[in-house]
């Protein structure tokens, strides 16, 4: 379903992370073969499949920061597999809708130093996406993105 879930966390920093979604994916799409599990802990995605930039419900989430204050996530590398085999979602940025999704934060949570390949968006925040077309580091295969810094939208302090 997520390779990370920082949910309601504070005071986190995490260095040279790697995610990669499962490669049997898309087919089944996220969150199978675990839907039984969706849930079990809190934080989980919901699932809900409603078609929206956030819903993950084709591959799996490289990162997910919810609800958090405090975090820095530096020396990120994240991909998308390419279950099909097809190599040309890679090029295209179309092997997955969304790597990251970053919503409903506190103070100072920042991506930083953050490479993504395969992804149509490098990260979703409040329904609004940083496309990895933007960002593009290479116009060579495998076409890769990059993103120096994000800094997330803030909701204020993080309550008690």
């Amino acid at each position: 379903m997520y390779q990370y879930n920082i949910h309601r966390a504070r005071n986190v920093v995490a260095v040279a992370i790697q995610a990669k979604s499962p490669a049997f994916q898309p087919n089944p799409a996220a969150p199978a073969p675990f839907d039984l599990q969706v849930g079990a802990f809190p934080g989980d995605p919901d699932y809900f499949c409603l078609g929206d930039l956030s819903d993950g419900c084709d591959s799996a989430w490289a990162g997910i920061v919810r609800e958090s204050q405090q975090v820095l996530i530096t020396g990120v590398t994240s991909g998308s597999s390419y279950g099909t085999k097809d190599e040309a979602c890679v090029d295209g940025m179309s092997c997955q809708t969304a790597l990251w999704w970053v919503a409903d934060n506190y103070d100072n949570v920042r991506l930083q130093q953050l490479a993504t390949v395969g992804g149509k968006y490098q990260i979703v925040s409040t329904k609004q996406g940083v496309l990895a077309a933007d960002n593009l580091a290479t116009g060579k295969s495998p076409r890769w993105s990059r993103i120096a810094h994000y800094d997330a939208p803030s909701r204020g302090q993080q309550p008690a």
